[in-house]
């Protein structure tokens, strides 16, 4: 026991001499990096222990590529990154494994508490069981590059490593799901993790991607089944408009922060008008980050909506329509983000909230 602590302290030592991880916000901005190698590098062989006591090895499958993150528990842009892939469905794809692995020995309790707060049953949660296993993995990984071998980065460090095993990219900083789905499907199921040049092989048109939606044409999330329209969609960027959800008598619904549709990611930042407009049944909303606008009538006569979790800070009196919170039940509890409680609850009550809904802090 003495020996690994001894060696732990150790590893630690090497790491802060070898590279400075900041995690203050002041800093991301001139610390995040992507490195991308010209030839892709074989995946390092690590295996980690998750907090349900399983073996988790950093070795690609066969039929599935890897995000591998590295993190503290302690640390703001973990939390932030790790949530927002929690909150998006292509985390529940069966072609992508996701990988946490906290690198600074907090203990299996902590990050069990991590995993409950920021995390979901996709994502599997590994802490240093191993005293220092985590720890010089991550000085690998960053030491493949010489971009960020001996210098400053900021956490948390993605891996990203496609089904032969190869790594493709490695980030470090906050990252949004759609940023990180972004890259994935740049080589997921494409042949692309092939390391011999195929710029001169015969495209193969049985495996050409299907054409991307038109704006304004429906579309069905490939995980919710919410139906949704197509607001832009280019090199610019892909959003769509929530429109309804997959049932007329859902009694809990989720507004997620993207959508997937044909395996490619498309950010929700709107709700149509009348998306749940009398929804007897309905309990229970979550209106994710990426929204924008909520729509007139959104909510209007759903008498038994008694929670809704808005995360997104992006509304204003402009965005969000007429009537859209009318009618909701009046011991509804809204819950909002922290800076937002006031202004949201002085909004929502111009849009028909009653004055007995209670909005309070997520």
């Amino acid at each position: 026991m003495m020996k690994k602590k001894i060696f732990s302290i150790f590893m630690a030592a090497a790491l802060c001499i070898s590279a400075i991880v900041p995690c203050a916000e002041s800093k991301a901005a001139d610390t995040q990096e992507e490195i991308e190698a010209e030839s892709l590098t074989p995946n390092l062989n690590y295996t980690f222990t998750s907090i349900d006591g399983t073996k988790v090895s950093t070795s690609a499958g066969s039929s599935k590529a890897t995000v591998l993150i590295f993190g503290r528990t302690t640390c703001g842009y973990t939390k932030r990154t790790v949530q927002s892939i929690s909150e998006s469905t292509w985390v529940q794809n069966p072609g992508i494994r996701t990988i946490f692995a906290e690198m600074d020995w907090a203990t299996k309790g902590e990050t069990e508490t991590f995993a409950q707060n920021y995390g979901c049953p996709s994502v599997t949660f590994c802490y240093d069981a191993e005293y220092g296993t985590i720890v010089e993995a991550l000085q690998r990984y960053v030491s493949i590059n010489s971009s960020t071998s001996g210098g400053t980065f900021a956490l948390p460090v993605i891996v990203l490593i496609d089904s032969k095993n190869m790594i493709q990219k490695i980030t470090t900083g906050p990252k949004t799901e759609t940023e990180i789905f972004t890259e994935i499907n740049r080589f997921i199921d494409d042949g692309s993790s092939d390391s011999t040049n195929s710029s001169n092989s015969t495209p193969n048109t049985s495996d050409t991607q299907p054409d991307a939606p038109k704006v304004g044409s429906s579309v069905t999330d490939t995980q919710t089944k919410s139906v949704c329209k197509v607001t832009s969609s280019g090199s610019s960027g892909c959003s769509v408009e929530y429109v309804k959800p997959s049932s007329k008598k859902c009694t809990s619904a989720k507004v997620p922060a993207s959508v997937t549709v044909n395996g490619k990611a498309y950010a929700v930042t709107s709700i149509a008008p009348n998306a749940f407009k009398g929804n007897k049944k309905l309990k229970s909303v979550t209106i994710e980050k990426n929204i924008k606008k909520i729509g007139k009538n959104t909510f209007y006569g759903c008498k038994n909506l008694k929670k809704i979790v808005i995360r997104s800070k992006n509304l204003s009196k402009k965005s969000v329509g007429k009537n859209a919170f009318k009618g909701i039940n009046s011991k509804a509890v809204i819950k909002a983000p922290k800076n937002k409680v006031k202004s949201y609850k002085t909004l929502f009550k111009t849009k028909g909230m009653s004055k007995k809904v209670k909005v309070k802090k997520i």
